[in-house]
């Protein structure tokens, strides 16, 4: 776990630098060198070398890694973040009301399908490796049911779900209960 986070640590430093894109990319693309260096036995790199051991250990494939190195490399090519909410209000004439909650609608249903594939994934792993993506795995697929519960409005009000919620998420988890039983799952008229 620990060489996983370093290597994601370093990748995440490159992308989030001050560098100019064009450096970025190339220290990227020196990391899908060095996995390949990896995964054929001669890393090179101190964290590559960590990562040794927890590929042989949990089986980690080389796509799981370069996936990474993609996902880093998107956060390099551009500034990726939400809109403001000023900047929500200032483009509001394009986008009308109604129009703004189908695609959240769209968008929740989406979601769902994912969290849906993301439980028979992880349905098919052994517990004990998976603790911590299933618990995270409810809390946002509860935080998803608050905002359908809400119907898409007051969007600037922070999404909670209760402490209770969350430490019962933590314990469903711990004991083994379904991902489907963990959140709460019904049909919302929004």
């Amino acid at each position: 776990m620990h060489a996983l986070f370093a290597f994601w640590r370093e990748l995440k430093n490159i992308a989030d630098g001050t560098e100019p894109r064009s450096v970025k990319r190339t220290l990227l693309s020196n990391w899908r060198d060095e996995i390949a260096h990896l995964y054929a036995g001669r890393p090179q790199h101190n964290v590559s070398k960590g990562l040794s051991e927890a590929i042989h250990r949990y089986g980690l494939r080389r796509s799981d890694l370069l996936a990474i190195i993609d996902g880093m490399e998107m956060d390099a090519q551009t500034d990726i973040r939400a809109p403001s909410f000023a900047e929500l209000d200032r483009a509001s004439w394009v986008l009308a009301q109604p129009a703004l909650s189908d695609v959240c609608r769209n968008l929740a249903a989406i979601a769902e399908r994912h969290y849906a594939a993301a439980e028979q994934a992880l349905a098919g792993c052994p517990r004990w490796k998976t603790l911590p993506a299933a618990v995270t795995f409810g809390v946002y697929r509860a935080l998803l049911h608050e905002l359908l519960k809400r119907g898409w409005r007051h969007l600037d009000e922070p999404v909670q779900i209760p402490s209770w919620r969350g430490l019962s998420l933590v314990a469903s988890s711990r004991s083994g209960s379904t991902l489907t039983n963990r959140t709460t799952r019904s049909k919302h008229p929004n």
